[in-house]
Order: structure tokens, then sequence, then C-alpha cells
């Protein structure tokens, strides 16, 4: 089916009112460019642009002022519903470990355990860290979610069901959460209105593209240290959507 989102995108540029075409070999603090396109012509493959409103499948980027726990965070909202309220999985969060390294179980005796257990695990936010573990896979899953073509997420055991067959979800296009982040009715709102975060909408392939060029810096950097990783790929989404560039301290100035 085709993504509504991208004709979206391909809306918003024409008009000129920011939707940008990625541009993943660009410097850091290079001005992205919009590329001219026909009528008719279909949007880069990566692109990302603001939105006025947050939707199910959107990007939250932290305002750079906020500190502690959502420090320079990238937040994709798996629902988000103004009745319900919304929920989300910080996407830049390295916890620089495997599944294996997190779970109590022998996942040698778990069905599509054995597979999985090198996939990569992320501080998903600060509700149930201990006890909620989900998943965000790049392949079809039943009993999870999409939430953007090409991505599902769904409770862990769901994914593990489905990754002992060649063609089911691995550990390159899987990533494990521990916890979510979660906002009642109207509370994002309000930290919307208090000028918290940025929305952003992103193509499913900038999105995967973009955490996992993080998550290899991040394993390639110093142990023990995910500040550069978590904060370039919060930076990167700045850039792509035409945002400016936040200022960082000195001390994060090689982010």
């Amino acid at each position: 089916a085709a993504d509504w989102r991208a004709f979206r995108a391909r809306l918003v540029e024409r008009e000129g009112l920011g939707a940008l075409t990625a541009s993943p070999g660009a410097q850091e603090g290079g001005a992205p460019t919009q590329e001219g396109k026909s009528e008719g012509q279909q949007p880069a493959a990566e692109w990302a642009h603001t939105l006025v409103e947050p939707e199910t499948g959107s990007l939250l980027l932290a305002h750079e002022t906020m500190g502690g726990f959502f420090r320079h965070t990238v937040i994709l909202l798996l629902a988000h519903s103004a009745a319900e309220g919304t929920t989300g999985v910080i996407l830049n969060h390295y916890l620089g470990c495997r599944f294996e390294e997190v779970v109590s179980t022998d996942l040698g005796e778990v069905e599509g355990g054995d597979r999985m257990r090198r996939a990569p695990v992320f501080l998903g936010g600060p509700v149930e860290t201990r006890r909620c573990l989900l998943a965000l896979a790049e392949k079809e899953v039943d009993g999870a979610e999409r939430v953007l073509p090409g991505l599902w997420w769904g409770p862990v055991d769901a994914v593990l069901a489905h990754a002992q067959p060649r063609e089911g979800p691995g550990p390159r296009d899987t990533r494990i959460f521990m916890g979510y982040a979660g906002w009642a009715p109207g509370q994002l709102q309000d930290e919307l209105n208090s000028g918290c975060w940025s929305v952003v909408a992103a193509s499913p392939e900038l999105l995967v593209e973009a955490t996992r060029a993080g998550q290899e810096e991040e394993q390639g950097g110093a142990q023990g240290s995910t500040e550069g990783a978590t904060t370039s790929v919060w930076r990167r989404f700045h850039r792509e959507c035409g945002l400016p560039l936040p200022t960082l301290p000195e001390a994060d100035a090689g982010a």
C-alpha cells in the first residue's frame, strides 16, 4: 500500500514548507538542500519535515534545554490519541548490550531465542524499565502493530515467536527496548505548548538508517559512553528537517 505520509511530504516540499530530502553523506553543520521535483515525481526515499501536531509514527525531538532522562532524545510515537494518551520509545538511548545480556531466561529454550541473542538493546523510556520489553522489527510479525510502513512493534514474545524462520526478523532488523515513554491524555500537548518538543515526520528509511548509524557509532566509540551517539542522532534529525542546529556546550561539540 502507498504511504500517504510520503505523499504529504511531497506536498509540503512543493509548497516550500520544509520537507527536505535526507543527505546521509552531508557533514554535520552543512545546510540541507531542497531538491526541485517535477510534477508527479516521487520524493526521495529518505525525507523529513516538521509537523504542527503529533501523530502515531511521528517523532519528538527534545528541546536543547531539556535535561535529565530526556536529554537529546528522539522518541518514536507508537500510539497517539487525544482520548487515550501517547506511548513511545526513545530511539537513541543506546545501552551498548545485547538481548542475551538483559534477560534471565535461557534463550536456547525459547522459540526464536537463539537467533535473537545479539539483537541490540535500547532504553525505551522511564516507564516499567524492569518489566516491559518491547521490540521494533523491520519485518511483519503476527501479534505486532504497524507503526510505519515497514516497521512493526509489539511485545518481545511476539517477535521471538517469528524469529526462527530465516525470513522472519533477526538481530540486524530488530531493536529491543527496555521500558517506554508514556503521556496521559492532554499531558503531551501541555509539554508541546511549553516548547519541550519539536514534532517531526520522517520516512521509515531515514529513521532506520539514522538510528542504525548512531548505534554503530556507539559501538565504535569509547566503552561505557553513549553520549556522542545519542547527541549525533538528535542533531541529525534537526538537520534533516531544516531546524536550527542546537548550540552544544563545549564538552559535546564533538558529538
